[in-house]
């Protein structure tokens, strides 16, 4: 193989990382957009305040906020009740949000 030959190889492999990094990139991006955001400031287990900090995870496309690493295995052991608790908070957050139709009142 000559010099010109491994050359174009080394450009190649080059070009298909870059697209790789930028294709992860994009799907980081996309799925990050696709979380629903934690409707309170408040612990999901203890109804804590959580001070504008805790420990943030991701269930089911649901960001869960919560104060202690104790209450993140209690939601663990009882997901369903409280992922199910967080979707009517969400819902009646976003009711309260929504523009009301001036007709209407």
């Amino acid at each position: 193989m000559n010099t010109l030959q491994k050359l174009a190889l080394a450009a190649a492999g080059a070009a298909l990382v870059s697209l790789a990094s930028c294709r992860s990139a994009n799907t980081d991006e996309s799925a990050a957009a696709a979380v629903v955001a934690y409707p309170t400031d408040t612990c999901i287990v203890t109804g804590e305040d959580l001070n504008g900090g805790g420990i943030t995870k991701v269930y089911d496309g649901q960001e869960v906020k919560f104060c202690c690493p104790g209450c993140i295995a209690e939601f663990e052991a009882h997901k369903d009740q409280y992922l199910a608790k967080l979707r009517v908070r969400t819902s009646a957050r976003a009711r309260q949000r929504a523009p009301r139709c001036p007709r209407a009142r």
